[in-house]
């Protein structure tokens, strides 16, 4: 609703508050107590037609639904689908002298290889991950990782989101993760949302322990709506150990950063 809209709707407000409060006093009854409920009302309905759009105000990334997609339409664009002999090629081709990256693409993969590094770290701390499940912590650590470039270097966000999405479009490839080059793409913008709400929700939430994140990781994998874990012990275990590992990963591409730039 634009500003004008705004106004009018609070006029007409007001003019059905002040007919209602002269029937009252014409009829003999108590006008006061009513005019001073109304004058609340008034506050909090100017108060939320104008307040500020705040739902992204806590730092947290706000991922559009076709970046994801842009990254899949180039994979499909080039033909690429690796297999992991190619990408262990690739790696040796990159680990070359001779070799010159921008500084975007060098944050771009030493974040990557942060997040993956973290998900071997989830596993010798807590326990092993399904195939499906990996893919799962990878995409959560990426959330992870993306946010914390955005909030420190906006300025190189948008080259750096890019080359990373590729990488991880080629990681889900190389674990043959089930869905094609198009599901992928809706999979990730999926998840990044569900992940998000879910921290958003430990963080705001007391009590709440996250156990959509211990389901999506270890249960059910890949699945559209995880559910609620109810093993409290895993669940707590999980909680302590992902905090941890999800602040060192946030410092290490703090300091990824600084060394790189």
């Amino acid at each position: 609703m634009g500003n004008s809209g705004k106004i009018i709707t609070i006029v007409i407000v007001v003019f059905v508050g002040v007919f209602a409060l002269a029937l009252m006093q014409k009829a003999g009854g108590g006008g006061m107590g009513f005019f001073g409920l109304f004058g609340v009302a008034i506050f909090f309905l100017i108060k939320s037609l104008f307040k500020n759009d705040k739902s992204n105000g806590n730092g947290s990334i706000e991922h559009s639904p076709n970046k994801p997609k842009e990254v899949v339409n180039l994979v499909t664009e080039n033909d690429v689908y690796l297999t992991k002999k190619e990408v262990a090629n690739e790696k040796e081709v990159a680990n070359e002298d001779n070799q010159e990256f921008t500084k975007e693409q060098i944050i771009s993969s030493e974040s990557f290889k942060i997040g993956i590094n973290s998900v071997t770290k989830l596993e010798s701390e807590f326990k092993n991950l399904p195939q499906n499940g990996n893919f799962e912590a990878i995409i959560f650590n990426s959330l992870q990782i993306l946010s914390t470039i955005e909030e420190i270097k906006p300025e190189l966000y948008f080259e750096i989101e890019q080359i990373y999405l590729y990488f991880l479009i080629k990681q889900a490839q190389t674990l043959e993760i089930p869905m094609d080059i198009e599901e992928l793409g809706d999979f990730i913008n999926q998840r990044f949302v569900f992940y998000d709400n879910e921290m958003r929700n430990m963080s705001n939430n007391e009590g709440y322990i996250g156990s959509k994140i211990y389901s999506a990781f270890y249960l059910q994998p890949l699945s559209k709506k995880p559910d609620f874990s109810f093993d409290l012990d895993a669940n707590m275990r999980f909680l302590l150990i992902i905090t941890t590992i999800t602040n060192n990963l946030r410092n290490e591409v703090i300091t990824l950063i600084n060394n790189t730039l």
